[in-house]
């Protein structure tokens, strides 16, 4: 019960400050576009159009005025700024990290459309590196990892931040 008004607080907070969240029915990643159906997900090459603006947020350090964190440790300065200290007292004292599975719908729904994870981002393109492809799985890592680093465990954000680049399949 403890952690409902977080959700409805970001809510709130996104009307407060004039944010509008970008609702995407489309996923991008790299060279395919998907649209999203009724029976889920169906690929088609992306126009030349599609590809300059894929190509331009992948470039870009902000998009629709928030700024694109370029790794992990970025993203967590960045929460920092964008929650207020009590949300970020409620995270820091989940019991395990993986109880940040609770703002999936709520701070993970902000960070997909806004940090530009549907749709092309440097930030995007980092996690594709590094062989998450799903912004869904992107979203977590960063409220999982945050979590850590708000807890000053840092062995595993640091390992993943470390670890090389997966070769392009």
């Amino acid at each position: 019960m403890k952690h409902i008004f977080t959700l409805s607080t970001f809510f709130v907070l996104s009307i407060f400050l004039g944010i509008q969240a970008i609702h995407a029915a489309n996923y991008i990643s790299n060279k395919n576009f998907y649209l999203k159906n009724y029976e889920g997900f169906q690929k088609r090459e992306m126009t030349a159009e599609e590809k300059e603006a894929y190509q331009k947020r992948l470039e870009a350090d902000s998009i629709n005025g928030f700024y694109i964190p370029k790794n992990l440790e970025e993203c967590f300065f960045e929460l920092n700024k964008l929650l207020k200290p009590e949300n970020i007292e409620v995270i820091k004292n989940l019991e395990k990290r993986h109880e940040t599975i609770i703002y999936h719908h709520g701070l993970g729904t902000f960070l997909r459309n806004n940090w530009g994870l549907w749709g092309g981002s440097r930030l995007q393109q980092y996690f594709q590196k590094k062989g998450i492809e799903h912004p869904d799985d992107m979203s977590y890592t960063v409220l999982s990892y945050y979590y850590d680093w708000l807890n000053e465990q840092h062995d595993d954000w640091k390992a993943f931040e470390a670890e090389q680049n997966k070769p392009n399949l």
